[in-house]
């Protein structure tokens, strides 16, 4: 139940963030969604995060390596859900990353894709690329990476928790054409009723 509510706070958040932007302006930008889980690690933590960054950045080898202070980077935020909810901002962390060796297809789930090179994406082994979420000061709380697809909570547990869910958000124009259609269809059932 949490995770549909966070992909539609993530979605009312980037529409929030993008308003007035022309789409040209938005057109290389792309904003994922990211879920860790505590349960491989025997514990009940989570962490949800929205990540917006302009996609045209990517390098050729698949590598995207943000600072805050990027202009490259529209968003970051991410919850964390263990002892208590903590929220945490773009300014509290160093540095955010992307390794994607391999092309992906970004209208699936990201994590489980197998790559060209046979490797599936999203395994901590380091052979699947890798995500990381790097804070600036680990000891004050914040999050810190804990090798690929992994953090730690940054609080006094501990608590390791490692990446499920990586899946691209739709952009707003997708939204604005799912609800034209679907008042469209509205307004045939009206008719043929």
């Amino acid at each position: 139940m949490l995770k549909p509510l966070m992909r539609k706070l993530a979605v009312a958040g980037v529409v929030a963030a993008t308003a007035g932007a022309s789409p040209a302006a938005l057109a290389d930008w792309t904003t994922l969604y990211i879920h860790w889980s505590g349960a491989a690690y025997q514990n009940a933590y989570t962490a949800d995060a929205v990540f917006m960054f302009d996609s045209s950045y990517f390098s050729n080898d698949g590598q995207l390596y943000l600072t805050p202070d990027s202009p490259l980077l529209g968003q970051l935020s991410m919850v964390v859900n263990g002892a208590t909810a903590t929220t945490f901002g773009a300014d509290q962390f160093a540095s955010v990353s992307l390794e994607v060796p391999y092309a992906l297809d970004m209208g699936q789930e990201l994590i489980g894709q197998v790559m060209s090179n046979g490797a599936t994406f999203g395994t901590p082994d380091g052979n699947g690329g890798d995500f990381a979420m790097r804070g600036r000061d680990p000891a004050s709380g914040i999050p810190a990476y804990g090798g690929p697809f992994t953090i730690f909570s940054g609080d006094t547990a501990g608590a390791q928790m490692q990446v499920t869910s990586i899946t691209a958000v739709p952009e707003p124009e997708a939204y604005a054409l799912l609800v034209a259609g679907l008042g469209l269809l509205a307004m045939q059932r009206r008719k043929s009723a």
